[in-house]
């Protein structure tokens, strides 16, 4: 279980930088297999260009509408939009959250893998700056699917790249509004809404990456109010909520609800991740690198296959240190091209086995017996780092 308990009297916020190195590791490796989930809201997309220049924040969105109609200054957001004809409601939110040009944070976003995104944003951001990653990894134009809160629930497959739900409507649907008013998420929540009900399940015991929203939103509070200390797994990696301007509010509901609090933006985020596991940078496995191109494998197999098994890298970077692995580090690649692993008697004679069982077609599987904590792990991953530098397709 990651969570950290401190005495009584002590701030409860759990912040990333104090996670086990062991669980940050273990996010990493959930986030590269496509197993955590984002959901964010309007500051993901603030750096990102619309018609109109960049996009506004819902702060900056309400001093537009309340200008434009002459509302009372004090007038919420909720109360300006509900004002609005729907001239107005074309040019100034379908027109302006129409992106042009894909901000850096957003790009980021874009270029890892989720398992699903949730976005509270009624602008294309996302989709436009997947459609980078597809054109630059030369995926298939339908490997993103993009669902708005008022579609059927839908499984998600194994030939999906991306899956995006816009639980208040987008601008490529307009036929469906927006939901802005507290009025329109009341009756959105009391209808039957398979994408809110899914989200509000998910989020009780799924690993969930929050950026670009506040937790005192009253839509965000409506998935919050699901997860508690009760509800939380300890089999999955924690939750993160990215801020960069925390305050005592955002760190009580980081305890209440079991997020870590990272202090920082996106870029800030991702720069901390591409530190612990180098393999974030290029999370995305291509078609020709995959290993299985010469295999005629359907796609959502291939796909399948790609995201729990990946090569050895052909060239990982050497970290002598072997003191490390001795005091129980995970053996990663790196240890084993500077040699840090332990020398076994056996290795020579089980990868001659392998080797032989590997040419025949009477065998299909080998099995490794031995004690608890004898090491047959780092056994066999030196053996795949061994095997991978000959002209074998070796996966791990």
């Amino acid at each position: 279980m990651w969570q950290i308990l401190v005495p009584k009297g002590r701030e409860l916020v759990v912040r990333f930088e104090e996670i086990d190195e062991a669980e940050k590791r273990r996010l990493c490796d959930f986030m590269l297999a496509q197993r955590v989930y984002l959901f964010v809201g309007s500051g993901v997309s603030l750096d990102s260009i619309g018609p109109d220049g960049e996009m506004f924040s819902a702060g900056k969105l309400r001093e537009e509408l309340v200008a434009l109609n002459s509302l009372p200054s004090n007038a919420t957001l909720q109360k300006a939009y509900s004002a609005l004809s729907d001239e107005q409601v074309e040019k100034h939110i379908t027109h302006h959250y129409t992106c042009t040009e894909n901000g850096p944070t957003i790009t980021r976003l874009a270029n890892q893998p989720w398992r699903r995104v949730y976005s509270l944003n009624v602008d294309n951001c996302f989709e436009s700056a997947f459609g980078s990653v597809i054109e630059a990894n030369e995926f298939s134009p339908t490997s993103i699917e993009t669902l708005n809160f008022d579609d059927s629930f839908v499984e998600l497959l194994a030939d999906k790249r991306a899956s995006i739900i816009h639980l208040h409507g987008w601008v490529e649907q307009t036929q469906s509004g927006y939901v802005f008013s507290q009025n329109e998420y009341a009756k959105a929540m009391t209808r039957p809404n398979s994408w809110m009900l899914t989200l509000s399940q998910l989020i009780r015991t799924e690993t969930f990456i929050v950026a670009g929203t506040s937790f005192d939103e009253i839509d965000v509070e409506y998935y919050l109010e699901q997860r508690s200390q009760k509800t939380v797994r300890g089999d999955v990696p924690p939750s993160v909520l990215i801020e960069p301007y925390p305050n005592k509010l955002t760190e009580m509901l980081c305890e209440n609800h079991q997020f870590c609090l990272f202090e920082g933006t996106v870029l800030d985020f991702f720069s901390r991740l591409e530190a612990i596991d180098d393999r974030l940078r290029m999370p995305w496995r291509n078609n020709e690198s995959d290993g299985l191109s010469g295999l005629d494998l359907p796609e959502s197999e291939r796909l399948r296959f790609s995201s729990n098994f990946h090569r050895p890298p052909d060239d990982p970077q050497k970290i002598p240190n072997p003191g490390r692995f001795l005091l129980g580090a995970e053996l990663d690649w790196s240890m084993l091209a500077a040699n840090s692993d332990i020398a076994r008697e056996a290795f020579s004679d089980v990868r001659r086995d392998v080797v032989t069982a590997a040419d025949s077609p009477q065998f299909k599987l080998i099995l490794l017996v031995d004690e608890p904590g004898s090491g047959k792990t780092a056994f066999l991953k030196r053996l795949a780092f061994d095997l991978s530098r000959g002209s074998d397709e070796v996966f791990w």
